[in-house]
C-alpha cells in the first residue's frame, strides 16, 4: 500500500481488513498507520467492552457482534474494532466475521461501496452488525437474571450519524456468555 493514499488530502478510500492480528497485525497498525499504541492495545487484545474514543486523525470504536453458543443456549460476544479516518477504515477482530465477509463481498462486487466513503462502509458493517444481533438474540433463550433484567427487549439499535457518533449495544447490559438455568 501506498502510504500517500493515507494523507488527509489524498483522494485515495481504503479499507484494512485485519483477522486474527499477530504481530505483523501490529506492525500494521503502528508502522503504516502510526494509530497511539493505546489503541493498538486495544484492538490487539480480544475482549472488550464497547466503547467510542477520539484520537488525533481517527476515531476508534470498540462494537460487539454476537454468535449463538453452544446448541443455541446463549451466545458470545465477540469485538469488531474500527479505526475511522477521514479516508480510511480499518477493522481488526478476532474471528471471522459474517457481517465484514459481506460487506467485503459487496465491496468486491460493488465498487462504488467504497467511493461512498469509510464512514459509510462502518455504517454498512454496523448494520449487518446490529442485524446479526437481533436474529441471533430471537434464537436465544436467556438466562433467569437476563430475563429479568429486560433481554432481549433492551436491545438498542446501533445508531451512527456523522460528525457525531453514538453506540449502545445493551445500553447499561453487556454479559459475555448467556447460558440458560
Amino acid at each position: 500500500m501506498d502510504p500517500a493514499w493515507l494523507a488527509p488530502e489524498a483522494p485515495e478510500q481504503v479499507w484494512v481488513d485485519l483477522e486474527a492480528p499477530g504481530d505483523a497485525e501490529r506492525r500494521i497498525l503502528a508502522e503504516v498507520f502510526h494509530f497511539h499504541e493505546l489503541a493498538i492495545e486495544d484492538a490487539l487484545q480480544e475482549i472488550h467492552h464497547p466503547k467510542i474514543e477520539a484520537y488525533t486523525g481517527f476515531l476508534y470504536l470498540i462494537l460487539h457482534g454476537i454468535t449463538a453458543g453452544p446448541r443455541k443456549r446463549g451466545f458470545l460476544t465477540e469485538d469488531v474494532d474500527f479505526f475511522l479516518g477521514r479516508n480510511f477504515l480499518v477493522t481488526v477482530h478476532h474471528a471471522k466475521s459474517r457481517s465484514i465477509a459481506a460487506q467485503r463481498d459487496v465491496c468486491v462486487r460493488h465498487a462504488g461501496v467504497l467511493a461512498q466513503g469509510p464512514f459509510a462502509l462502518m455504517y454498512r458493517i454496523v448494520d449487518q452488525l446490529e442485524n446479526a444481533v437481533s436474529q441471533t438474540a430471537r434464537g436465544v433463550t436467556p438466562c433467569n437474571q437476563c430475563r429479568a433484567r429486560g433481554f432481549p427487549g433492551r436491545l438498542a439499535k446501533i445508531e451512527l450519524n456523522e460528525g457525531q457518533a453514538q453506540h449502545h449495544v445493551f445500553k447499561d447490559f453487556v454479559h459475555r456468555q448467556l447460558v440458560v438455568e
